[in-house]
């Protein structure tokens, strides 16, 4: 599937009529932006970097799970070597991606070149290409605007201190930042919406793509689904699965490294089997089925940045409640700002 700037097809409208029966929307609203490059932002780096200082620590599993938005030299070595990352290339592809968005007159972006670098290192620093992902990461928000709605921090709380999602505060040993997400039994579907679950997957995505080792090492996501009832399946539905689906695969600008499904019943079949015809066989062959055996885990990510329920040898689950919630609002200004970005307007000719 595509990210087309087309009217919403009969797929997206049924999506979008599956999102309004279980929960209510706002009216979209943007700041008005002056110019297609945005010079005046909150989201450059010094000033990312100054606030960091003085926010409070994330604690998850007992450590600190840090924001990390320099970059080290074995990390500048890896991208050298992965993604063609030289001061040559890297000059070069930011002056073009400049004049591509610069040509797209409808769409405002930060003028900053670590917003650029957060699409550029997903496509090794093609800047045709990165400038595509770009067009069909806010193209996807025209295509599924109901996604877009309520996007907002606080409208998101309940599902946050849910501990539902948990950062690891090791990467693992390809530097991979690591999250788990519990989807089997903790997850109460009339509780927090499979919308809210995947809006809060955005904004913790949006978080890891700030950094650069992030950017540079990609992420690695556990799926735990320990005690998934058949009543949950019935919230998965095909229409859901091909969103989820086509936004992972065409629109995140982030390198997708790895999926691991932990202590899955045999009823993950067919929750599996409703996304299985949306997967690429790229991403197909980067999704990993482990049971209850933790070994090829262990293996994969390392034992230092798993928890102990995992295979892990350090790692101790410690509730985080609405820990997580708390420092992702500390970021609410930034946040906001970053979500105004976009397509400002429907331009039926793209």
């Amino acid at each position: 599937m595509s990210c087309s700037m087309e009217k919403e097809n009969d797929q997206s409208k049924e999506l979008r009529d599956e999102y309004h029966s279980q929960t209510k929307s706002d009216d979209d609203s943007k700041d008005d932006l002056s110019n297609n490059l945005v010079k005046n932002t909150k989201l450059e780096l010094n000033a990312l970097i100054k606030k960091a200082e003085t926010l409070p620590k994330l604690i998850a599993y007992g450590e600190e799970t840090q924001l990390i938005l320099s970059c080290n030299d074995e990390y500048k070595k890896k991208a050298e070597t992965e993604l063609r990352e030289t001061p040559e290339v890297v000059a070069e592809s930011l002056k073009i991606i400049r004049e591509l968005v610069k040509g797209e007159s409808d769409l405002f972006v930060p003028d900053l070149d670590e917003f650029f670098a957060r699409f550029l290192r997903p496509c090794k620093w093609y800047p045709k290409s990165a400038f595509r992902l770009m067009q069909r990461y806010y193209r996807f928000r025209i295509n599924y605007p109901y996604i877009m709605e309520n996007m907002a921090i606080t409208s998101l709380k309940k599902t946050f201190d849910s501990e539902l999602f948990m950062p690891c505060p090791i990467r693992s040993v390809k530097g991979c930042r690591i999250f788990i997400i519990h989807a089997g039994s903790k997850w109460k579907p009339k509780e927090h919406y499979i919308y809210d679950i995947f809006k809060c997957l955005i904004i913790l995505l949006e978080g890891a793509i700030t950094e650069p080792h992030t950017q540079i090492a990609g992420i690695e996501i556990i799926f735990d689904m320990n005690g998934l009832p058949f009543s949950h399946v019935p919230h998965i539905t095909p229409r859901f699965a091909a969103m989820l689906a086509e936004f992972t695969q065409r629109c995140l600008p982030i390198r997708l490294k790895n999926v691991h499904i932990v202590n899955q019943p045999f009823i993950f079949n067919m929750v599996y089997a409703v996304f299985k015809p949306f997967l690429s066989e790229k991403l197909r062959n980067r999704i990993h089925f482990h049971g209850t055996n933790m070994t090829k885990l262990i293996s994969m990510v390392g034992e230092k940045a798993l928890p102990k329920e995992y295979g892990g040898s350090d790692l101790v689950f410690t509730p985080i409640g609405e820990t997580l919630w708390q420092y992702f609002y500390s970021w609410n200004d930034e946040y906001e700002e970053l979500f105004q970005y976009g397509y400002r307007k429907k331009n039926e000719n793209k």
